[in-house]
């Protein structure tokens, strides 16, 4: 089999390399959808002086930009939200100043994103986003650099994924993005947490999606956290997961989507069977034991299932296919053979499929092209996507349906 792992969710922190795989997972947030388009706004003129017409000028404060050694990223054809402009300042923009903030407003375009790495100093920035017209993403890369400050950030009315990378930050912080109205998405990486910081992300009240990469989360504390109220998605990547932490993640009922890489405690696979309303999960470089599957399977509403890199046999995959619903499954990195593939094959509703890194064989691999021959393979196997529809029910559901 090829050794190629497969897609995986990114470590966007390893400290000595981090940068590479950050970047991978600043990209992979781009995807996200910015649903709402929204008309460029007049901006002020001088007196005595005509307008300049909005993309005009948003254009001269481009170049204007470009010219300082900003990185100015354009985009067209950004579906639904119109005209996206990402903007990055970095080391490289030599001839940045503070004076150079106004250049940002001046930007008039549907979307804007803008990622601020390291230079200008991170709160020396924030205060003047709020004055960037339909900033939707915002990326702060403050590793080695003072803490960020939101207290001193103000509202930014169309502010919807906040990205942060940094060593510390104060829960008086997190508990100041309440004032944005918009926010649906968080993400922080490399930040050392408590139950007062996790508590504060609770008071924010918009977030449903929620990333703690590589964090140093305390578990002090974490037994009188409230469960996070229209949490939809969580993701926690770090070393080990505390039982603490555990206990935390399953008292959050609204949860749909779970991701999680680290050590787990004992036990956890049990607790993870109560959280029923999971329609995904991922469980990550975290040994697993047939027991273990056994308690996983009893979330009969999931769609989407990754266990890699989990040490699990070909007799639990008995367990997996038994799930009703599942429609996307990831195996790989685990010691799988041929004997498992008569089980897989069983999956008729699959639409994706990946088994990267096992010890699966051409013989394996050719059952497996036999039994969904509609399958859209890649080069060596063993991953496949099969076309799907998507659609609501009578009562507003997304509903999904293999197209043949």
């Amino acid at each position: 089999m090829s050794n190629n792992t497969g897609p995986q969710s990114c470590d966007p922190l390893n400290r000595d390399g981090w940068r590479p795989r950050h970047d991978r997972c600043i990209h992979r947030a781009r995807w996200i959808a910015l649903s709402v388009v929204l008309a460029a706004l007049p901006i002020g003129c001088q007196r005595n002086a005509a307008p300049p017409a909005p993309a005009a000028a948003s254009n001269a404060a481009l170049a204007a930009l470009e010219a300082k050694g900003v990185s100015v990223r354009r985009s067209d054809s950004a579906g639904s939200i119109g005209t996206l402009v990402g903007i990055t300042l970095d080391a490289s923009a030599t001839g940045f100043t503070p004076s150079d903030y106004v250049l940002l407003t001046d930007i008039q375009v549907d979307a804007v994103e803008l990622t601020v790495d390291g230079f200008p100093a991170t709160n020396s920035v924030l205060p003047w986003v709020k004055g960037i017209r339909n900033l939707r993403t915002l990326t702060l890369v403050a590793y080695q650099n003072p803490a960020p400050d939101f207290s001193i950030m103000g509202t930014i009315p169309q502010l919807e994924n906040l990205w942060v990378v940094c060593d510390s930050i104060s829960a008086e912080s997190l508990a100041a993005l309440a004032r944005q109205p918009q926010l649906r998405h968080l993400d922080l990486v490399g930040a050392e947490l408590g139950a007062e910081a996790l508590q504060s992300i609770n008071t924010i009240g918009t977030v449903e999606n929620l990333g703690l990469w590589n964090c140093k989360i305390s578990s002090e504390g974490l037994q009188d956290i409230r469960p996070f109220v229209g949490l939809k998605r969580l993701l926690i990547w770090t070393n080990e997961i505390s039982l603490e932490l555990m206990n935390a993640v399953v008292r959050c009922e609204e949860l749909e989507w779970l991701e999680l890489q680290g050590a787990l405690p004992p036990g956890a696979s049990a607790m993870l069977s109560n959280m029923t309303g999971l329609k995904s999960l991922s469980i990550a470089e975290t040994p697993l034991a047939k027991e273990d599957v056994a308690e996983i399977v009893k979330l009969t509403n999931l769609e989407r299932l990754w266990l890699t890199a989990a040490g699990l046999p070909d007799d639990t995959v008995g367990e997996i296919v038994t799930l009703p619903s599942l429609y996307e499954l990831n195996l790989s990195d685990n010691p799988l053979t041929d004997a498992c593939v008569p089980a897989l094959c069983t999956l008729k509703q699959l639409s994706d499929l990946w088994l990267f890194g096992t010890k699966i064989t051409q013989r394996g691999i050719d059952d497996i092209r036999q039994a969904f021959p509609t399958a859209d393979y890649d080069s060596d196997m063993i991953k496949f996507t099969r076309p799907v529809w998507f659609g609501y029910d009578e009562n507003g559901e997304v509903v999904r349906r293999l197209v043949e």
